[in-house]
C-alpha cells in the first residue's frame, strides 16, 4: 500500500563561497522504517529503546514541529548515527504554529559582521536554532497541511507494530545536484552548457529585484539643476531567507519585509 503526499515543503541545498549548507535525499531517494514521535515522553522512549532501533538498517523519523530544533535533532543523529535516513516534520493543522521558531542564529549575521573578531555578546535572536546553516546528510521536509498530517498519522496507527513484519516505511525524494561550493557549482553550470547544450545546470544563483519608487511630482518641487547632496535615498531590505520550498506556489520566509515595512512607515 502506497500514500503519497505531494504537498510537503523540502529542504534546500544551499551554496556559498567555501562549503554547501541544507539537506537533500540520494539521487533514488531515502527510505527507512517510519517511527512517529509526537511528544517529549514518546522521544526520550524511543532513544531508550535498543530493540526498536536496532531491528532496522534505516529510520525516517515522523517529527512533531514541536520538538523540531537543534537539540532534538542532534540527539536522534548522535544515537542513530547512519541509521537516521530522514525527517518529515508535520502541523497537526494548517494553523497550528510552534510557540516560537527562528532556522536563524541567535546572533543574525555574525558570519559577515564587520566586527569578526568580536565574540558574540548580544542573542537578541534568543529563540534561534542556526539549523537554515547546518549541512544534513538526508532530506528534511515539512507536512504542513491538516488532511496530509490525519492521513499520515492514521496509515501509522492501523499498520505500524513493533512486533511484526513488514512495517510502516517512507521514501523521501528530494535530490538537489548543487555541491560542493557556490563557484564550483556554476562552473558546473558553463561546462554542462557550453558541451551538453543542457537547459537545466547544477544550481541557480540566488538573485532578486530591486524596487524603486519616488513621491509624485505633486508633492515634489522639481528645480531646473539639483544642489550638490540635495537627494535623500531611504533604502531597506525586503528579502528574505527560507530553509523549506515548495515544488509549486509561494513560500513565506523570515519575517524580514515587515522590518522594512515598520521603517518606511516610521518614516512617513
Amino acid at each position: 500500500m502506497y500514500v503519497s503526499f505531494d504537498r510537503a515543503r523540502y529542504c534546500v541545498r544551499h551554496l556559498n563561497g567555501t562549503h554547501e549548507i541544507g539537506c537533500q535525499s540520494s539521487m533514488r531517494g531515502n527510505s527507512g522504517r517510519m517511527y512517529m514521535i509526537d511528544n517529549e515522553t514518546e522521544f526520550s522512549s524511543y532513544l531508550k529503546d535498543s530493540k526498536t532501533i536496532d531491528s532496522s538498517n534505516s529510520f525516517i523519523i515522523v517529527l512533531n514541529v514541536e520538538l523540531f530544533n537543534s537539540e532534538y535533532v542532534d540527539k536522534l543523529m548522535n544515537r542513530l548515527d547512519s541509521k537516521l535516513n530522514g525527517l518529515v516534520i508535520y502541523l497537526k493543522s494548517n494553523l497550528s504554529r510552534p510557540k516560537d521558531f527562528s532556522q536563524d542564529d541567535q546572533c543574525p549575521n555574525h558570519r559577515r559582521s564587520y566586527y569578526l573578531n568580536q565574540t558574540e555578546t548580544v542573542n537578541w535572536n534568543s529563540k534561534g536554532t542556526g539549523l537554515f546553516f547546518r549541512s544534513f546528510p538526508f532530506p528534511i521536509v515539512i507536512l504542513d497541511e491538516k488532511d496530509d498530517y490525519e492521513r499520515l498519522d492514521k496509515f501509522y496507527r492501523q499498520f505500524y507494530n513493533t512486533q511484526s513484519s513488514p512495517t510502516c516505511g517512507l521514501e523521501v525524494k528530494a535530490f538537489q545536484s548543487a555541491a560542493h561550493t557556490s563557484k564550483t557549482c556554476m562552473r558546473r553550470n558553463e561546462i554542462s552548457h557550453s558541451l551538453l547544450d543542457a537547459v537545466d545546470g547544477f544550481c541557480d544563483p540566488v538573485g532578486g529585484l530591486n524596487i524603486y519608487s519616488k513621491l509624485p511630482d505633486s508633492l515634489t518641487l522639481v528645480p531646473k539643476q539639483r544642489q550638490p547632496k540635495s537627494v535623500v535615498l531611504i533604502l531597506a531590505t525586503t528579502d528574505n531567507f527560507q530553509m523549506f520550498l515548495k515544488a509549486q506556489g509561494t513560500t513565506g520566509g523570515a519575517q524580514q519585509p515587515a522590518t522594512a515595512l515598520i521603517t518606511f512607515l516610521a518614516l512617513a
